[in-house]
């Protein structure tokens, strides 16, 4: 009987684990995700240098395409400058070590001076790299209203 309770016990506690982890790796995620907006907002390029992969490739909506050099030139000279974001809707799935973040947002920012509120679509992929999660790709577009 006490191999069997062993047994039951083991299942149950990799089962528990396993969903504590994915827990876990959703949290550590969406937290990256939503500090990312305020680094952007607060100018913290260190740490978005070092949530950004190298071969980051960044979509806006208007089909403007940054990698990372240029993401973090674009804040630091001004040229586009984040004011504030605000995340309605947020979702995550996960594939091995990859995780796709799908947002809905109003996103106030500024392009060379001039202020831009847009709601937007947007996906975030972050890739598992030695230990780390890094933003590897972001596409945004404008959603399609029901009316």
């Amino acid at each position: 009987m006490r191999r069997y309770q062993f047994v039951w016990v083991f299942l149950c506690l990799t089962g528990f684990v396993g969903g504590i982890t994915a827990a876990n790796d959703s949290l550590e995620v969406l937290q990256l995700h939503e500090k990312k907006f305020e680094w952007m907002i607060l100018g913290n390029l260190d740490s978005l240098s070092n949530l950004l992969a190298e071969d980051v490739m960044y979509v806006h909506s208007n089909g403007w395409v940054e990698n990372k050099s240029e993401i973090l030139e674009n804040i630091e000279s001004g040229h586009l400058t984040y004011r504030q974001v605000d995340i309605e809707e947020q979702a995550i799935r996960f594939y091995g070590s990859v995780a796709i973040v799908k947002g809905l947002a109003e996103f106030q920012v500024a392009l060379d001076g001039n202020p831009i509120t847009l709601d937007l679509l947007y996906s975030e992929t972050y890739h598992l790299e030695d230990g780390k999660w890094r933003l590897v790709h972001r596409h945004a577009c404008r959603p399609i209203s029901g009316d």
